[in-house]
């Protein structure tokens, strides 16, 4: 019998599919903490993680960066490839199992997450990172719920959670933020892996 942990990732495995699926999807913009701090990631070499159909990994190979998207999706996986042949661009998209807690090809100058939780990738993240890389992170917080009431919780953070799961870091950037125009509320965070033994955080912003 399985799990109920197991069964929730299957339901939401099979509810990702379906969505990709969907005839006459559009390619979305890049993540809006993406498009105002791009400038501020190491390159050449980034890894966008749980990419989806691609939009930040073709936003990021646009900028001239060497991309590499993963996703569990084979479907969402298609979408990006076939996104970035119409558009000319060529990063590398992979069907990646993130359970499996490794990543391929890393180190890594900077990594992207954006609309994905899971706490136990978190030290694989840092880890996958070359000294000085560069981590941009963005996901919902429990927050989300006063939008989407019907959304399950299973994947929200609490306030003031995710800088916790990066102490090893330099923190660049970390903030919550409501985004009332497209009814979502997140915790960002761009940290800088530390070059030496010590961590220190510092230069906190605020948005």
């Amino acid at each position: 019998m399985k799990s109920t942990e197991s069964q929730t990732e299957s339901h939401d495995y099979l509810k990702w599919e379906e969505r990709y699926s969907r005839p006459g999807r559009k390619r979305h913009v890049p993540d809006s903490l993406l498009l105002e701090n791009w400038h501020r990631l190491e390159g050449p070499r980034i890894l966008d993680v749980a990419c989806g159909e691609g939009r930040n990994s073709l936003f990021l190979a646009s900028k001239g960066f060497q991309v590499t998207g993963i996703d569990r999706s084979p479907t969402a996986i298609a979408k990006a490839r076939q996104w970035a042949s119409e558009a000319s661009l060529n990063p590398d998209f992979i069907c990646w199992d993130l359970d499996s807690l490794s990543l391929p090809g890393a180190p890594y100058d900077s990594i992207v997450v954006t609309r994905y939780w899971q706490p136990s990738l978190c030290p694989v993240l840092t880890e996958a990172l070359r000294p000085g890389g560069v981590l941009l992170y963005e996901t919902y917080t429990i927050e989300f719920l006063r939008y989407r009431p019907q959304s399950s919780g299973n994947y929200l953070l609490q306030p003031g959670e995710l800088p916790k799961f990066f102490t090893d870091m330099e923190i660049m950037h970390s903030a919550e933020v409501d985004k009332p125009q497209t009814r979502e509320y997140c915790a960002q965070l761009i940290a800088r892996k530390i070059q030496g033994i010590s961590a220190q955080i510092a230069n906190v912003t605020q948005l």
